[in-house]
């Protein structure tokens, strides 16, 4: 029988192995990841109490939701972190020269992680840790999310310092 539960770490990134194959990972900035949570939740649960239409805040509550769904599933997500050596299907696999691993030509070393990643694009302070192959979607849904959010909440007032402008 194989372990369910596992806690390790491998350079600055903890992992929690829930079954064989799949991980959850915490990089090393992972406290800007509460720090986002706590913030978000202040900064609607503020705007939502400047709504008084019921539908508008149901809507909000609907895009906070959403928004805090996909800054979990990003900032859990294994983005593809290469942790040992790996079959690779490419001709000619490259080697880390930090990790002195073979990895894939489209990994790359994360120094702030300490580890390779498949499908590196790029270390992301704010939800603390990569975004590569394997959270890459997940990141894209939680820009789109705040990007909708921010706007909703824009457009919506609008109306309202309409209203303040002609009062003066």
């Amino acid at each position: 029988m194989g372990r369910w539960l596992c806690f390790y770490k491998k350079a600055n990134v903890v992992f929690f192995s829930v079954r064989k194959g799949h991980r959850l990972s915490f990089g090393p900035s992972w406290y800007m990841v509460l720090v986002l949570l706590f913030g978000a939740a202040y900064a609607f649960g503020t705007t939502i109490l400047a709504f008084s239409n019921p539908i508008q805040r149901f809507i909000l509550i609907v895009l906070w939701m959403n928004t805090t769904m996909n800054l979990l599933m990003v900032s859990l997500a294994d983005p593809g972190y290469i942790l040992g050596e790996e079959e690779y299907d490419c001709e000619q696999p490259i080697t880390c020269t930090v990790c002195n691993m073979r990895v894939s030509p489209t990994s790359h070393h994360c120094q702030d992680c300490g580890l390779c990643v498949e499908g590196f694009d790029h270390h992301c302070f704010w939800v603390g840790k990569c975004i590569g192959g394997g959270n890459m979607k997940y990141f894209a849904n939680f820009t789109l999310s705040v990007v909708v959010s921010f706007l909703y909440i824009i457009v919506s007032r609008i109306p309202i310092v309409f209203c303040f402008i002609n009062s003066l």
